[in-house]
């Protein structure tokens, strides 16, 4: 039986099964139930802060540059900062991974040659291939998340949202100087561990690629947004995963009415705010994570909004929790407008 009265928009419930392509309902609530009294327990909604981490950076020395921040079922969310050049090369051979730059810029050499990178952008780089910053020109400070699955840049809609041909590019390998006179470790990140290789060379120096090169980058500033004169739509999707682990989508500004409230049965979800003026619900942080595990009650911000902002979300099929270095930065967060918990 469906109730015919004009739904009021924070009334308005929606339960999804397997994220936007599944099935679902929508209901009306006499209550505005993100509105929780209190949490007791570790099964809850929290805002991540890491520039909060009173300027902790890796190790140089350490065998994983990375610091995890969440984790579960094959999927780490983690911070990578790099004020200066970092010296290992890093090789997962478990997942491939998706560095986002929150802030800073410099060059980033792989296997497949290097590129410069600067705040804002996407670097897709798949498992077992190496990687690591070559040059800092301004401390970087990034997102890495990793997933098991394959993934690729494949936008959904495919036209509309990202020019793959312009857009989306792969490193060069010209002009590359050999790097000679050092040892060179390598730190392969495996099941249960971290191991080092060494060499008397560079393993990454390349002389010749031949087809296309499986490290791809992009900016979040050259994705196009989809407006709507009336009514909702789903955010587009930027990069996929062959096995629907885990995904990503663009969440930036855009002209279409504001989400209902959202019960997502399979996945965890994580936005991160990237950029102003504007702010997406309370986040105004760049590289500000909101995390909502699976079923928790959320509501989405406006998005369309008097200032533009950019941000992104992952829906991950993983149970995620929180490491010892998350929690010492998350903060228990309301899923209105993403802001912090009173009390």
């Amino acid at each position: 039986m469906s109730d015919k009265k004009q739904l009021v928009s924070d009334t308005v419930n929606h339960y999804s099964r397997d994220g936007f392509v599944g099935t679902g309902a929508h209901t009306t609530r006499p209550h505005y139930v993100p509105s929780y009294s209190k949490i007791e327990g570790d099964y809850a909604p929290y805002r991540l802060e890491f520039s909060s981490q009173n300027g902790k950076v890796h190790d140089p020395q350490s065998h994983d540059p990375s610091i995890p921040l969440l984790s579960g079922d094959g999927v780490v969310v983690s911070i990578l900062r790099a004020p200066e050049p970092v010296p290992v090369t890093v090789k997962n051979v478990t997942s491939d991974e998706v560095h986002y730059l929150v802030a800073g810029s410099g060059t980033l050499k792989s296997d497949f040659g290097s590129f410069d990178c600067q705040a804002g952008d996407f670097i897709l780089v798949p498992r077992a291939a190496g990687y690591r910053y070559t040059e800092v020109n301004i401390p970087i400070e990034s997102i890495v998340v990793s997933t098991a699955g394959e993934l690729s840049v494949d936008p959904f809609p495919p036209r509309g949202v990202l020019n793959m041909g312009s857009a989306v590019t792969e490193p060069k390998i010209g002009d590359m100087p050999l790097q000679t006179g050092n040892i060179f470790e390598t730190v392969f990140k495996h099941l249960g561990g971290t191991t080092s290789h060494f060499y008397d060379f560079d393993p990454l120096d390349i002389e010749t690629i031949a087809g296309s090169s499986p490290v791809k980058k992009f900016s979040i500033h050259d994705v196009l947004t989809l407006n709507v004169s009336e009514g909702g739509i789903t955010p587009p999707r930027l990069i996929n995963d062959n096995s629907g682990q885990t995904l990503f989508f663009h969440l930036g500004s855009r002209q279409s009415d504001r989400p209902p409230i959202h019960v997502n049965a399979d996945y965890d979800e994580l936005i991160v705010y990237a950029s102003g003026p504007g702010s997406y619900g309370s986040m105004d942080v760049p590289g500000t994570i909101a995390w909502v595990p699976k079923g928790i009650p959320h509501h989405g911000a406006e998005e369309n909004t008097p200032e533009p902002y950019q941000a992104w979300l992952v829906e991950t099929r993983a149970s995620l929790q929180l490491t010892a270095e998350g929690r010492s930065i998350a903060k228990l967060m309301e899923t209105g407008v993403y802001g912090l918990k009173d009390g």
